[in-house]
């Protein structure tokens, strides 16, 4: 009898030693694990995927190494700390007059920079003589230019304080006049309109000028891209080249209609 349970003890200690020795094992195997993984890390952050190629490429006109003395990214460094949010955003601030700044890594060790420069679409005059200059995703690209460039829009926005924007800030209007100006731009770009020169836009209407001559009268929001497009068509068809005058919707015969100067009402 004590035998037998000499023999039953001996098996449970012999099970309690394979149960630890396994244990010990998988603690060993884990160890080894972590210290594969943290030398991985650590020659990756310091000998692996460091950066060896910057390119810097795009429609702008600031020079590769202006760009990447603001980018403060170098030869050498990391590619896997490299942060590429914070170096987009120090280049979209320094230079004011970019539309766009995109840096995207490529592993094993490139860093691609693409700077776009903004297109000047707008301009607005301010009291003292000079002018606004926005671009066309409404970046203020210069706040006091003596001259307007060439083939640009003039923008009037009743009661707005044109003194408060500052260079490499957004123009941003009150709501319904955004929304107003949201409305035009797409419509310039969707029917690649050119020939716009003015837009006036107050709390009740906007008034849009083509070629200094005709101004379209807007009074109703959700028909400016329809009436926008009729006087393109007008303007192609109806219109003669040298004539001025206005363009009004009337609402009753849901017509467009032009007068021109000093002669009789034409319905379109």
């Amino acid at each position: 009898m004590n035998k037998k349970r000499r023999h039953i003890k001996m098996v449970k200690h012999q099970k309690r030693r394979k149960k630890f020795s396994k244990k010990r094992y998988m603690l060993y195997y884990l160890f080894f694990a972590i210290l594969i993984i943290v030398t991985f890390l650590i020659l990756s952050l310091t000998v692996f995927f460091n950066i060896t190629n910057i390119e810097v490429f795009g429609d702008s006109k600031h020079k590769e190494e202006e760009i990447l003395k603001v980018c403060e990214i170098k030869m050498g460094d990391s590619l896997i700390l490299t942060n590429c949010k914070k170096s987009e955003t120090a280049i979209f601030n320094f230079f004011k007059d970019l539309s766009s700044v995109s840096v995207t890594k490529t592993f094993p060790n490139t860093i691609s920079i693409e700077c776009c420069d903004a297109a000047a679409l707008f301009c607005c005059k301010k009291e003292d003589g000079n002018y606004i200059i926005i671009s066309n995703n409404k970046r203020i690209i210069n706040n006091s230019a003596k001259n307007p460039p060439d083939n640009i829009i003039t923008l009037e926005i009743l009661n707005l304080d044109l003194n408060k924007f500052k260079e490499g800030e957004f123009f941003k209007l009150p709501e319904k006049e955004e929304q107003k100006l949201k409305i035009i731009q797409n419509t310039i770009e969707t029917e690649q309109i050119k020939n716009i020169t003015k837009i006036e836009i107050d709390a009740n209407t906007t008034y849009i000028t083509f070629e200094n001559r005709i101004t379209l009268e807007i009074k109703d929001i959700s028909k400016t891209d329809y009436l926008i497009k009729m006087s393109k068509e007008a303007m192609k068809k109806i219109i003669g080249r040298n004539e001025k005058g206005n363009l009004t919707y009337i609402k009753s015969k849901k017509t467009l209609h032009f007068i021109p100067e000093k002669t009789i009402l034409k319905e379109i």
